[in-house]
């Protein structure tokens, strides 16, 4: 196809485009996949925190985690994340960590305190982050958190982690 763009300083753009498709009268068989009849088969008895403040990022996980019937709660900042630790029960949490007010790995420490204080078991805590350096790995793990997904992520990213630690 073709993009084209005109622009006068001052006075904006136009954008265009052109692709060249065939138009035909026959309908075109819907091919499924074997792996997505599987992954819809795959539900968890679960309800998991999402610590995450961007909107978008926010809207992206529940799908996903509505995909395989989890039930969340989403706290916009690692302060509302304690809270809601401290007031809920949850079987795992999803914790970004370049939130305002508190970050994920701030959270996650006092989470693992509270943890000690009551003398409960621990939940898993994955860091779900734009820091995708080696050495970020090493500093959530070492923070706390029991496992890293760094963004973006797929689906299969997420169902990875539900798998290693709800069944």
């Amino acid at each position: 196809g073709d993009l084209k763009v005109e622009s006068s300083l001052g006075e904006g753009s136009e954008f265009s485009f052109e692709l060249p498709v065939i138009v035909t009268a026959e309908e075109v068989p819907l091919i499924e996949s074997q792996e997505d009849d599987e992954r819809e088969a795959i539900t968890f008895n679960a309800h998991l925190l999402v610590a995450e403040d961007n909107k978008t990022n926010q809207v992206l996980m529940g799908m996903i985690l509505d995909d395989f019937a989890i039930t969340y709660d989403i706290a916009n900042d690692g302060v509302e994340a304690i809270e809601m630790y401290k007031t809920n029960k949850y079987d795992m949490v999803f914790m970004d960590d370049n939130m305002p007010n508190m970050n994920g790995i701030e959270a996650t420490k006092i989470i693992r305190n509270i943890e000690k204080e009551n003398q409960t078991n621990s939940i898993p805590v994955v860091a779900v982050t734009a820091n995708a350096l080696v050495e970020d790995r090493e500093r959530f793990l070492e923070s706390g958190m029991d496992e890293y997904i760094p963004k973006p992520y797929t689906e299969n990213d997420i169902l990875e982690v539900l798998k290693k630690f709800l069944r």
